[in-house]
């Protein structure tokens, strides 16, 4: 009988899982447990001066996190830049190579002294003073970098010859 016939069990569809994107500390946490657990986490290793992350354009060295960032990469070069960085000397980014992340903090800036009657207050130079503030609410930025390894045009890395200054885990 047509009456006594059920309806067909309604479809249960799955919304497909959309992979949203992972923050900063997602991915260098997630990095250094995949590390750890083969024995490659930078501090599992001697480590020397020449082994630290740096930039080699402003010839600053990396710290905090994102040291420990780059050296989880695995690359043998310690140096690390931005693409524009890169191009000021002469660099090419290799075709299909990734920029690595990094997060900066901000915690002051430099502001602006105004008078009492809301304009610059001016230096000798006549250019505007300017104070330092901390901030109420500290501003954080992403940068991406390559490694040397990945830009053409650049001279081989050689280390130092003295490593007097060795790091041991």
């Amino acid at each position: 009988l047509i009456g006594d016939s059920k309806p067909p069990a309604p479809k249960i569809v799955e919304k497909a899982k959309v992979d949203e994107p992972q923050s900063f500390q997602d991915q260098v946490s997630e990095q250094l447990i995949a590390n750890l657990r083969t024995g490659q986490a930078p501090w599992q290793k001697r480590i020397t001066n020449s082994d630290l992350p740096l930039n080699p354009i402003n010839d600053t060295r990396f710290s905090g996190i994102n040291a420990i960032h780059l050296m989880n990469q695995g690359r043998s070069d310690p140096r690390w830049m931005t693409h524009n960085q890169a191009k000021s000397v002469g660099g090419a980014i290799k075709d299909g190579e990734k920029p690595t992340p990094l997060q900066f903090w901000v915690f002051t800036e430099d502001r602006v002294i105004n008078d009492k009657d809301g304009s610059p207050e001016l230096d000798g130079n006549g250019l505007p003073r300017t104070e330092t503030v901390t901030l109420e609410r500290p501003k954080s930025f992403l940068s991406a970098v390559y490694n040397a390894e990945q830009i053409d045009g650049l001279a081989p890395f050689t280390a130092p010859v003295s490593e007097s200054n060795s790091i041991e885990k």
